[in-house]
């Protein structure tokens, strides 16, 4: 893909990317986020309960229009009118138990496997009520149910020791606000956290080319201050089987915030121009969260948009046409393949599709 040729296509990305963006902020109605359809590895204790984990997260969305949220979990996918659960209810969350998920709008209820048994499918919805534009009151609306299943293992092995820390580390106290006193450098080595400068800079070259010249910070974290960030937002860097790679706040809309290893592959890229798949999956995590401070909210969107963007950063980090498409395959294979559940739509994800910005590229 030639520079020449991207900009032939600059007017039917505008167009597309206009729908998208538009209203960034735009209300939409709530909706149920995930998991769906996934399973979960439980231990049981000697009762045959659930010992491990002691809650499943569920991501919920809902805006300003959205109120009275309720989440609820049961063995049975009937709702009864109120939108309460026809059968057994085994895990609820009401509006003051909700957590902010650290992404806008996106919100978390812990629900408790206390009352949940491996080898089981549960079910689980939001109500709410929603005020539309122009009605006199809101309305009841319901959004699932969805569906995730808990599947019984051996429990684990007793953990190894914790390694000592090396030395001089000391411990780490930086949050979302040391961001701004972080030292300006085109290399992340790992040891020290940092503004990185080469990378602000071409990802801001490969959106000002899209026409969207808002120029976004990175901040690239080492380990212990990347666990000290995430504390203080009462995350953590592993959950379960997840592991979180980067975020952005919209209380701090300039900054986007990179896991170590994440900025660990990106910086190999920088300095080799050699793609591979985990620079590739890197990359594409630095453009989602992008894409999301630029008010994409839809992860499978989102997702879709990144994997195509990824082989326009590669032409201006200087590579060949070739090689940029083909760091934009490797990326939408790893993306496509590591995804969760409901972050890829390969109906809408695809040449010709509804979400295609470069027709008859990296979508295949």
């Amino acid at each position: 893909m030639t520079r020449g040729r991207l900009r032939r296509l600059l007017p039917c990305l505008l167009a597309t990317l206009s729908v998208a963006f538009v209203g960034a902020g735009r209300a939409s109605a709530g909706d149920g986020v995930a998991p769906n359809g996934q399973s979960f590895f439980v231990t049981v204790d000697a009762t045959g309960a659930v010992k491990t984990p002691s809650a499943i997260d569920l991501v919920v969305y809902l805006d300003a229009p959205d109120g009275a949220p309720g989440v609820w979990v049961s063995d049975s996918a009937q709702i009864a009118p109120s939108g309460s659960p026809a059968g057994s209810l085994v895990g609820y969350c009401s509006a003051d138990m909700l957590a902010p998920s650290g992404e806008q709008y996106k919100w978390v209820c812990r629900a408790a496997t206390t009352l949940m048994k491996p080898g089981r499918t549960y079910y689980w919805w939001l109500a709410f009520r929603r005020q539309d534009p122009g009605q006199p009151s809101p309305t009841d609306r319901v959004s699932g149910p969805f569906s995730f299943s808990l599947v019984q293992q051996a429990a684990p092995p007793p953990a190894a020791p914790p390694k000592p820390p090396p030395p001089h580390t000391g411990v780490s106290t930086k949050t979302v606000a040391s961001a701004a006193t972080l030292p300006g450098s085109t290399v992340f080595n790992g040891r020290r956290s940092i503004k990185h400068t080469s990378l602000t800079r071409l990802v801001y070259r490969t959106m000002k080319e899209l026409g969207l010249p808002r120029q976004l910070a990175f901040a690239c974290w080492n380990r212990d201050d990347w666990v000290s960030v995430l504390a203080a937002e009462e995350a953590e860097p592993e959950r379960g089987f997840s592991t979180l790679l980067g975020f952005w706040l919209g209380r701090q809309p300039r900054w986007l915030h990179l896991a170590p290893g994440v900025c660990t592959d990106v910086q190999g890229l920088l300095a080799s121009k050699q793609p591979n798949a985990g620079r590739a999956g890197a990359l594409s995590t630095v453009i989602h969260e992008t894409l999301h401070a630029y008010g994409l909210v839809n992860e499978a969107q989102t997702n879709c948009f990144a994997v195509q963007l990824v082989p326009v950063f590669g032409l201006n980090l200087g590579m060949s046409a070739n090689r940029a498409d083909y760091l934009g395959t490797l990326a939408r294979n790893y993306v496509r393949k590591w995804a969760p559940q409901g972050y890829w739509n390969g109906a809408r994800c695809r040449d010709g599709g509804a979400w295609d910005l470069l027709p008859a590229h990296n979508l295949r």
